[in-house]
């Protein structure tokens, strides 16, 4: 039946004497299409810019309704007759819609995040093709608007660990378009650019749902849709600062390859980004990666295999991209913050070449077919070690011909950092290697020999020769302890007597469990049979 506003605001109780907020609720599930009609009819007399409290107040209370996990179907079916779908996504849709008060865009985020889900729950078709039909129109919105957005659960409860309200409806959205297209979302659907400003803004709480099935979407497109996305993401220096801030913030947190892999697509794109690299320095992005990359080492070296094929490729990208910018604040001696030491350069090579070892030039897992030790791979890793071999040579000889006066001392001081840093990994990371070659045989890849050798010219040009460096290792290695998680592996115990191996007489211990660790976990087991 029809009523008038008056006659809605006294069905539903607006002015009626006070009573629980469960009361308030029951004409809501008793008559959907009276709900929708009213809610609808509030919606079309509140003008933009204009705060109506009846309007906010009954959205909450539609939207506790529509949320409830026991709605019966027969209820639901009643909201969808009554055209809920189109009401929800024309009140996201409005202008003002994000400048409204927080329990108002909280409320009507989370009732059409349900609606979406019941949806998709009760396999509706008509439904899901309701809200389909609106998907890139909705989200065009949301990402047009995307300045207004704030942070509804730092308004709410932060503890509760849930996500935020836009996450939640963008989840849902997501999974309903897989089930019913079977295929990832289109670029016209503006979820890849959502999950993207997302990632900037929300990726940093714990539950981050639906951005990785977003940024995934990139590896879908063609490469020009992909980098468009992130060049829409980041028209002002603003937005690209924020968005490398946000890199170097995601390689700081991740612990190991698989903490890494979710959004690997993502960095593969945004590596291709020329308008973020002047903000490489300035949240030293470079660095980061680096240390990121030897935290993946380390959990590689414990057995955490997955996802490690993934790592140096991502890092080498960022490095590609940033080398000539960064060769050039070194030689020009600028004062700007350049982000990356010698160290960490060689540090990024030296984990590389690591990770290429465990290949061995054998061909990557299924399904990672940008990943691995595969030729493109080792011809980047190869030309990028030769442009930075090349730069240390001419730095170093024009240090030595040249006036120091006139010299950037900032380039002297990266090379410097590196030449001390390939000390400390280069001789073993050459020799993994080609340990790793000369067992893999014919299977090895010549490009997997060449990368040996571009590694092993670095080192000769920073002045350190494989015979020599093998010596001072194996010297050296006599005061260390040889489990490789120890504290003493790479320095010298002061106080602690280290124990000799009975059987081979050449491995060192600070103690009795470094040495069962090194027998069950490494590889002493092994090489000590071999030395008997």
């Amino acid at each position: 039946m029809n009523m008038s506003k008056a006659e809605l605001i006294q069905y539903f109780g607006i002015f009626s004497p006070p009573r629980t907020y469960e009361e308030d609720l029951v004409p809501i599930r008793r008559d959907p299409a009276a709900t929708v009609a009213f809610m609808r009819l509030l919606h079309a007399e509140t003008s933009l810019g204009r705060e109506d409290g009846m309007f906010y107040a009954f959205s909450d209370r539609v939207a506790t309704v529509l949320s409830e996990r026991n709605l019966g179907i027969g209820t639901w079916k009643k909201f969808v007759q009554a055209g809920v779908i189109d009401l929800c996504l024309d009140i996201i849709m409005r202008e003002d819609f994000w400048r409204g008060p927080f329990l108002f865009c909280n409320a009507t985020i989370v009732g059409t995040s349900a609606v979406v889900r019941l949806a998709h729950q009760s396999k509706d078709p008509a439904a899901m093709s309701a809200l389909l039909s609106r998907m890139s129109s909705l989200w065009r919105s949301i990402w047009e608007r995307r300045a207004q957005w704030k942070s509804l659960r730092s308004h709410l409860d932060m503890q509760d660990n849930l996500p935020e309200p836009i996450l939640e409806l963008f989840c849902e959205y997501i999974s309903l378009h897989f089930t019913k297209d079977k295929r990832p979302p289109s670029y016209e659907t503006y979820i890849a650019h959502i999950g993207l400003h997302a990632w900037v803004v929300y990726g940093q709480q714990k539950t981050t749902l639906g951005i990785p099935e977003a940024l995934s979407c990139l590896v879908y497109f063609e490469p020009r849709q992909a980098l468009q996305v992130v060049i829409d993401s980041s028209p002002s220096e603003a937005e690209a600062d924020a968005l490398a801030l946000r890199i170097a913030q995601e390689f700081s947190r991740v612990q190991n390859a698989d903490m890494l892999l979710p959004c690997a697509s993502v960095h593969f794109t945004l590596s291709k980004f020329a308008g973020i690299v002047p903000y490489y320095g300035t949240h030293a992005l470079i660095t980061e990666a680096s240390s990121m990359l030897g935290r993946i080492s380390v959990s590689v070296s414990r057995g955490v295999m997955d996802g490690y094929y993934t790592s140096f490729p991502v890092v080498l990208a960022y490095v590609e991209q940033y080398t000539q910018a960064a060769k050039r604040m070194l030689l020009n001696d600028s004062s700007s913050p350049l982000g990356m030491r010698g160290e960490d350069l060689v540090n990024i090579f030296g984990a590389g070449i690591c990770f290429l070892a465990l290949d061995a030039g054998v061909s990557v897992p299924a399904g990672h077919s940008c990943v691995g030790a595969d030729t493109s791979l080792c011809d980047k890793a190869g030309a990028s070690l030769r442009v930075w071999t090349r730069f240390y040579s001419e730095e170093h000889k024009s240090n030595d011909f040249a006036n120091q006066g006139s010299h950037s001392s900032r380039a002297r001081v990266f090379c410097s950092d590196m030449r001390s840093r390939a000390r400390a990994i280069w001789w073993p990371s050459l020799h993994q290697m080609q340990t790793a070659v000369a067992r893999a045989g014919h299977s090895a890849k010549p490009e997997l020999k060449n990368v040996v050798g571009d590694w092993a010219a670095l080192g000769k040009a920073l002045g350190l020769d494989a015979v020599k460096e093998r010596a001072r290792f194996e010297r050296e290695a006599r005061s260390r302890c040889a489990w490789r998680d120890c504290r003493y592996y790479h320095e010298k115990p002061d106080e602690v007597a280290l124990l000799v191996c009975k059987r081979c007489g050449e491995a060192r211990y600070c103690g009795r469990e470094c040495q069962r660790s090194d027998w069950s976990k490494g590889n002493h087991k092994a090489r000590c049979r071999r030395l008997m």
